[in-house]
């Protein structure tokens, strides 16, 4: 019955199953064998332990008549011990015995007959024993089983034997030959452990036919189909079969196969079929003609059932109209894509048909993996080479496509030994395309998945007979397209070629006049088609690449990916490539390795900077740098780490080497709380003068801009064959004999020069001089001091080998974050690249590993450019771009949002910074056309809303009362925290960027007469020393309490610890009242000098926040002079960072002061303002600031205001109440020579 035809993966489990199963019973309670041997050994163990082994005495015969239960274990061992003492007494008596054979015949009678036979030939043999041995054999009938026992030849002393009694009957009865040794504990535990294993092995087989039972319930129900290997010897599996090679040959043959020879490996299981399996060998075989039958004439249905019974069926699809294929994918895609298995694991493989070229030996080496061969009957073959015979194998076939004889050849990944057959056959067989769907090197593992048989661009490589050379890189979405001259270099003659002779892409030669004209030299061109987003085993992700789109579309498109947490923008950016594969041997070499910074950011060797060589060092033309591209501009940025300490000469050696102008730094040299070093400072302070090696740099000025600051050095290179070295006594006093014309020139032999300085020291800033009157306008202003400018102090220190170079620190910037904003940033790359011509590209861009910040500029300094040009963005493309020059450019999500959001800012808002000079001009054409200009620039604000907005703190049960208008309260984000320890730790306060760092502020309401504990703790626990009092028209309600002494020398006491006395007090032109005060913390031991300046006059009607109620007063120049107040105090006294200012309700009035500050600061720094921008960026950390036209046209009023005041732009005439200006007056008490307007 069990014949190989019936025999399958059940039958030979199930047997399986039971041999276990018996085996398992056989050794926990033995076989039923009624014979029993014992062999006892010397030094054996005694029968007595032996016997307290658990026998299994089921089987065996006892006499039932006697009273003596003969098996019962304390019974058993008395007799033994006596049949023991018996022996060893008959022992003393008989020590000459040698050797003997003695039969003991033992019955279940009561009475024992005991024969002992000797024989010569049995003395012969056990002789040879060794070793004593007792054997006793019992059985259930009365035949007489012998007991052997067997002697050396000289026995000792302590030898014992078993006597012969018959007191009682001995049943021994053992599974199997048990042969104990003295470790009788280790035999028990080992016989305990075998026990246990077999029915741990037991339990475990019935666990798994029971499970394997319920999983056969819900699988076998369903159409189920042997996995392939199962099909390795079948012949017979035509009605699945989908191939063209040979189909007809193919059927034909297996319809003349026996049924008796038919295995059913493609059959569907089921439990009707399982339980059915036993059917006659007649119905099998006639159910087998149905399906071939039903095969060979039509193959659009197969039945793979068993019997009548098996409802579990096959169906091999059939096309369909291309109208239904979205509802065959959905119905096929359920329950985890079961029915495209399915019907995926019913198509076979084939691998019985014949392989017998590639099986050869001699081209064992050229098959990557052994199980995948070419099939002989479409292999390609190439011409043999010198009747070699493996020269014609290529490990490739030829695959038909929809009525298209051989259209592709599917061949492997080339190996290192068959690059040359790839690029052979694409001459011999005149082809021109390759698409490659695999990358050089993939996984974590950095497996090698396919050898690079393709130059670099612009290189060129040589294999055998054929050079190929690359002369052009398309990068389109998630694949690549080069283009590859592929020329065949004659046996006599070799073509030399450069890269001149290289036609590119964009000439006016078209690629097939390319290719016709290299026929002539036996040169062809070949495209290679290189998807990168298909990985090994996998599919391509469902991502679709984003294509360039108008700039127009840019809000609809960051709107839509800006929902749920950009999960939008996450999948866009994950799905760009590292390019981590792409080599960086230069980089990876010893001898630089103390260079890197990172082990992992490492500059790719085709784009890296290479210094000159100094004393033939190799080490010495390596810095962490690449060259980026621009927008259509090759090489504008070079993208580098932050220098370290031994690297910092490098840094500076590249920058005169490549004639460079500008760094644009991007990072802190120190960040972070953890006070970690992010770049070691490579430039020396103002005034000072630093050298690396042969470089010496001196900063001669630093203007700060808003979040960035412009660092100006002279960058001198020092002769190695003589340094200059000056000393004050090679100077020749001015009073001296000689004229400054022959100090002049003699020095100018030992390379020095006069300088005269001519101080005049009766000019403020934004004054003129009494006795004469100047005309100033901005346009006049050089941002150096000196009379020189910066190209001719450049051009003149090009004789004595030096240069400028200016760096741009932007400070604002956290690693691995984003910019609060975005508008400084730009403003930033608007200026580098209005300093810096083509020529004096490519640009240095740096943070701490070159990469995250670094991409982020490049990335939107490139798509500006893009959508200046041709109003159109692709910012994922660029980005690709990026990473193919230095991996890992743009490090995170919110870096990659980042850029989106601010060409979206570029787009929509413009460039809205005024310069002074051209101020007024400016706003009279936005007033002029106020329904339009102004009202649209307002309108805008609102464009983009702000973000993380959550005001959950300010809203909770215990701190609702605590603000004095239920919509005015602080975001999550930027709102003033106190510590639990000394009170309640809420207050409704914002923290607020100002201009600059130095100067910001705390807004924050009126204080309740239940928080002014808190009010004054924030002084404490925060950074400022300031407070700003303002008043409205009408007074907010409550009022305001007096939350402060009035009297002098009077404490006031708040809460428990805080102790608070007034110093001074000064009233100035009835508008203005400044305070000192000393504030005291008696806990902390903690002394504080607090400046309280109050503007008596109101700023505004009120400080509502609806409906733009909040209309500003008449605007007067005491305003300007109470900011002026303010400066002076901040900037003579060790001030702290923040300003706080407190209104009404903590919202509009306090926003036009903020404004104020900040505007007339940018002015002074940068002789232009930015309403625009500084309002957005105020309306981002606080609710209600500006929320009227109103407002926003007052910011406007006050800056026209104060240039009116300052000088006329026009006439270029002082106003008289320019010198009454204390705001003017204070900031020349500054010293500060950056202060220039």
């Amino acid at each position: 019955m069990w014949t190989k035809e019936h025999m399958n993966d059940d039958n030979i489990q199930m047997i399986i199953f039971l041999i276990v199963f018996f085996f398992s019973i056989n050794i926990t309670n033995g076989i039923n064998d009624t014979r029993t041997n014992i062999t006892l050994f010397n030094n054996s163990l005694p029968i007595e332990n032996l016997l307290n082994q658990q026998y299994d005495n089921r089987h065996m015969l006892s006499n039932r008549t006697s009273s003596i239960r003969p098996w019962k274990k304390s019974n058993s061992i008395e007799i033994l011990k006596k049949m023991i003492a018996n022996r060893q007494r008959s022992l003393i008596n008989n020590r000459t015995l040698t050797s003997t054979s003695i039969t003991t015949l033992i019955s279940t009678e009561p009475t024992t007959t005991i024969a002992t036979t000797m024989t010569t030939a049995t003395t012969t043999y056990l002789s040879s024993i060794s070793t004593p041995a007792i054997r006793l054999k019992s059985k259930n009938d009365t035949t007489h089983s012998p007991i052997i026992k067997s002697f050396p030849e000289e026995t000792s002393a302590n030898t014992n034997y078993i006597p012969i009694t018959t007191e009682s009957n001995l049943f021994l009865y053992s599974s199997s030959t048990l042969k104990t040794n003295t470790s009788s504990n280790t035999t028990i535990l080992i016989i305990i452990l075998v026990c246990s294993f077999s029915g741990l092995l037991f339990v475990t087989l019935i666990v798994t036919f029971l499970l394997r039972r319920r999983i056969s319930i819900a699988y076998f129900k369903l159409p189920c189909i042997h996995s392939s290997s199962s099909t390795k010897d079948s012949h017979d599996n035509t009605p699945l079969s989908h191939s063209p090679i040979h189909a007809e040959t193919f059927y034909s043959a297996n319809i003349s196969l026996n049924g008796n020879n038919r295995n059913h490996r493609q059959r569907l299981y089921s439990i009707s079929a399982r339980r059915q399996y036993s059917l006659t060998n007649i119905k099998r075989q006639q159910h087998f003609n149905d399906n071939l039958s039903t095969a060979s004439t039509n193959l659009s249905t197969v039945s793979l059932s068993t019997n009548s019974n098996c409802h579990s069926k096959f169906t091999v699809p059939e096309e369909f109209p291309v109208e239904q294929l979205y509802d065959m994918y959905t119905q096929k895609h359920t329950l985890d894509d079961l029915a495209f298995a399915i019907e995926f694991k019913s198509i076979p493989n084939f691998e019985e048909l014949p392989c017998t070229a590639a099986t050869r030996t001699i081209v064992a080496s050229k098959n990557r993996f052994l199980n995948i061969l070419p099939i002989d009957a479409t292999r390609v073959i190439l011409n043999q080479l010198n009747d070699d015979p493996a020269t014609d194998y290529i490990n490739g076939n030829y695959i038909s496509g929809y009525k298209c004889l051989n259209k592709f050849i599917a061949t492997q990944g080339p190996k290192p030994d068959t690059c040359e057959d790839l690029w052979r056959m694409m001459w011999e067989l005149k082809l021109k395309s390759i698409v490659m769907l695999t990358n050089v090197i993939e996984g974590a593992s950095r497996m090698t998945k396919c050898h690079q048989y393709w130059p670099e661009l612009g290189e060129t490589i040589t294999y055998g007979s054929y050079r190929i050379t690359c002369f052009d890189i398309v990068s389109v979405g998630d694949y690549d397209k080069r283009y590859f001259q592929l020329i065949k270099i004659n046996a006599n003659e070799e073509i030399h070629l450069n890269s001149s002779s290289i036609t590119p892409i964009d000439d006016a030669v078209s690629l097939s006049t390319l290719s016709s004209t290299n026929e002539d030299h036996q040169s062809r061109l070949i495209i290679q088609y290189h998807y990168t987003q298909w990985k090994d085993m996998d599919v391509p992700s469902k991502f679709t690449v984003p294509e360039e789109f108008p700039v127009e579309q840019l809000y609809d498109m960051y709107t839509q990916k800006h929902t749920l947490d950009d999960l939008a923008f996450a999948i866009e950016f994950k799905s760009i490539p590292n390019f981590e594969e792409l080599p960086c041997t230069a980089a990876t070499r010893t001898i630089v390795a103390s260079k890197n910074r990172f082990l992992n950011i490492l500059p790719i060797d085709a784009t890296r900077v290479v210094l000159n060589l100094l004393n033939d060092d190799p080490a010495t033309d390596y810095i962490n740098g690449n060259y980026i591209s621009g927008y259509k501009c090759l090489n504008k940025f070079i993208a580098t780490q932050g220098p370290k300490p031994d690297t910092c000469e490098d840094l500076w050696r590249m920058m005169w080497e490549l004639k460079l102008k500008s760094i644009v730094m991007l990072t802190n040299v120190i960040e972070g709380a953890s006070r970690m070093t992010k770049c070691h400072q490579y430039w020396p302070e103002l005034g000072e003068t630093i050298t690396y090696g042969s470089y010496r740099i001196t900063c001669f000025d630093i203007v700060s801009v808003g979040d960035y600051d412009k660092r100006y050095f002279q960058l001198i290179k020092i002769n190695a064959n003589e340094e200059i070295h000056l000393n004050s006594s090679s100077i020749t006093p001015i009073d001296d004999a000689v004229s400054l014309s022959t100090l002049s020139s003699t020095n100018e032999d030992h390379q020095s020069r006069l300088i005269i300085q001519y101080h005049y020291t009766q000019w403020k800033d934004m004054d003129i001089n009494a006795n004469e009157e100047i005309h100033l306008n901005s346009s006049s202003i050089t941002p150096i001091d000196d009379a020189v400018s910066l190209s001719t102090l450049s051009s003149t220190n090009e004789d004595h080998q030096s240069r400028l170079i200016i760096q741009y620190h932007y400070t604002q910037w956290k690693d691995m974050d984003v910019p609060s904003d975005s508008h400084t940033l730009l403003h930033l790359i608007h200026e580098v690249n209005e300093q810096t011509t083509p020529e004096q590209y490519p640009i240095v861009v740096h943070c701490t590993a070159g990469v995250g910040r670094t991409g982020t500029y490049i990335a939107i300094d490139a798509m500006i450019d893009k959508i200046e040009h041709e109003r159109k963005v692709d910012i994922y493309n660029f980005v690709l771009q990026m990473r193919r020059e230095r991996s890992l450019m743009v490090q995170t999500v919110r870096q990659y949002v980042f850029i989106y959001r601010s060409l979206l800012e570029y787009y929509l808002y413009g460039n809205t910074r005024i310069e002074a000079n051209i101020f007024r001009s400016t706003y009279s054409n936005l007033k002029k056309n106020k329904q339009y200009l102004l009202i649209s620039e307002y309108n805008k604000l609102s464009l983009l809303p702000v973000e993380n907005v959550s005001q959950r703190d300010a809203h909770s049960s215990d701190n609702i009362d605590k603000n004095r208008h239920p919509q005015i309260v602080p975001y999550d984000r930027n709102r003033v925290c106190l510590s639990r320890i000394l009170g309640h730790p809420y207050i409704n306060a914002s923290f607020i960027e100002g201009y600059s760092r130095e100067c910001s502020f705390i807004v924050t309401q009126d204080p309740l007469p239940e928080t002014i504990h808190e009010f004054w703790r924030m002084f404490i626990e925060h950074d400022s020393n300031c407070i700003v009092q303002l008043h409205t028209i009408t007074d907010s309600s409550p009022k305001c309490p007096i939350y402060y002494p009035n009297d002098f020398d009077t404490t006031m006491k708040i809460g428990s610890t805080t102790l608070l006395k007034l110093v001074e007090k000064e009233l100035i032109q009835e508008k203005i009242i400044i305070r000192e005060f000393c504030l005291t913390d008696t806990r902390e031991a903690l002394s504080k000098t607090i400046y309280h300046f109050e503007y008596l006059l109101p700023i505004s009607t009120n400080d509502e926040y609806e409906n733009g109620q909040c209309i500003p007063t008449n605007l007067l120049s005491s305003l300007f002079d109470f900011i002026g107040y303010i400066n002076k105090r901040q900037h003579t006294t060790n001030h702290d960072r923040y300003i706080t200012v407190h209104c009404g309700n903590g919202g509009p009035s306090c926003s036009l002061f903020c404004m104020c500050v900040m505007l007339l600061d940018q002015l002074k720094n940068e002789h232009a303002v930015d309403i625009f921008q500084r309002v957005r960026a105020l309306q981002r950390q606080r609710i209600a600031m500006i929320m009227s036209l109103a407002q926003y046209e007052y910011l406007y009023e006050m800056i026209l205001k104060f240039l009116e005041e300052s000088f006329d732009l026009a006439a270029g005439k002082s106003s008289p109440s320019l010198n009454n200006s204390v705001y003017d007056n204070n900031m020349i008490d500054q010293e500060d020579t950056h202060d220039r307007l």
